[in-house]
């Protein structure tokens, strides 16, 4: 780790902290610390409610400078103060939060622990240091599938309705689908579960996500993206594939034809 004193847009920086990368934390770190990292995508933000507390929450992909990637929550208070200064592609500088270990289910493969921030927190965008670069991904085009588990990135072009569904363990849970599209002119059917189903908005559509480590399914002849525990869902991702997808499809002529995916 190291103490640095970057130059920042907050015009009170408080004296310098270590400044950790991913590789450093864990969750019984009690002395005050921060971290500096690009954002890689972020989700809307949402109502939450548990036996313990309500409010509102948004959470965004956070990379550092060795190319790893961690989840950052962000509560209430501050899921006002903070939402516009994390934008995609901005390099952040965030202390005053909390190390928790990540949940298996939902955190990026790379990362053990997860950080969560109210509006407490010391949160604010980096104008001067290291550079942050975009991640690389090794990424499938739709129309090459099936992968045993792709990443892929498209343009959402369709979002169907939030269902309540009993699995067939007896859980509850939420499931909405939508079809998404690339450049080799293929649509696929995409399922997401639970918290990414619930966060997947109509205001979506025209817009790029990221899919990692989706699960192909070949159902009734339609091959698809299944969103699965082990996968991560990314909303707006700030990379150079999503930047070139977004132009490509701009450019389409109305009403376009994309062909369905079969197995």
């Amino acid at each position: 780790m190291d103490v640095v004193a970057a130059d920042t847009e907050a015009t009170n920086t408080p004296p310098p902290l270590p400044v950790f990368t991913i590789a450093d934390f864990n969750p019984e770190i009690r002395a005050p610390w921060s971290f500096i990292g690009r954002i890689l995508a972020r989700s809307p933000v949402r109502t939450f409610k548990s036996w313990r507390a309500s409010g509102r929450l948004f959470r965004v992909h956070v990379t550092d400078r060795d190319d790893a990637t961690l989840r950052v929550t962000v509560f209430n208070e501050g899921a006002e103060r903070f939402f516009d200064v994390l934008s995609p592609g901005a390099v952040c500088s965030f202390s005053n939060g909390r190390i928790t270990t990540a949940n298996s289910v939902f955190a990026p493969p790379s990362s053990p622990i997860e950080l969560s921030f109210g509006g407490d927190a010391n949160i604010h965008r980096v104008t001067d240091g290291p550079d942050y670069p975009e991640p690389a991904f090794a990424y499938i085009r739709l129309a090459d599938l099936p992968a045993a588990t792709p990443t892929v990135s498209g343009i959402v072009v369709d979002v169907g309705p939030l269902r309540d569904i009993t699995t067939r363990a007896g859980r509850k849970t939420l499931k909405r689908e939508f079809l998404l599209v690339d450049d080799s002119n293929v649509d696929v059917v995409c399922t997401a579960w639970g918290q990414d189903a619930d966060e997947l908005q109509d205001s979506l559509q025209g817009h790029p996500i990221l899919i990692q480590n989706g699960q192909i399914s070949d159902y009734m002849n339609i091959r698809s993206v299944d969103i699965g525990v082990r996968s991560t869902l990314l909303h707006h991702p700030a990379t150079s594939r999503s930047a070139d997808l977004q132009r490509w499809f701009a450019g389409l002529p109305a009403g376009h034809a994309f062909t369905s995916m079969h197995a």
